[in-house]
């Protein structure tokens, strides 16, 4: 898994946001994980549906769920 916490979008109202990335390869398909720090409890839920649904293991769901609330902390 990877964590890239410098990405950024275009806001039209605003210019910049930051936004973080989580990409994880799980049994031959890649995951990848996109949102603003305001936005992680979204991410949070998304990531515990793809466990539920079957499409991550719940071992890396919970590596992804860990990885989303230190981007949180993070300045």
């Amino acid at each position: 898994m990877d964590y890239e916490p410098d990405g950024h979008e275009i806001d039209s109202g605003w210019g910049f946001r930051r936004i973080n990335r989580i990409i994880a390869t799980y049994d031959g398909h890649t995951h990848i994980y996109q949102f603003p720090k305001e936005e992680s409890d979204g991410a949070v839920r998304i990531v515990k549906a793809h466990v539920e649904e079957g499409q991550l293991h719940p071992y890396a769901g919970l590596m992804l769920v860990r990885m989303i609330r230190e981007a949180e902390h993070d300045v």
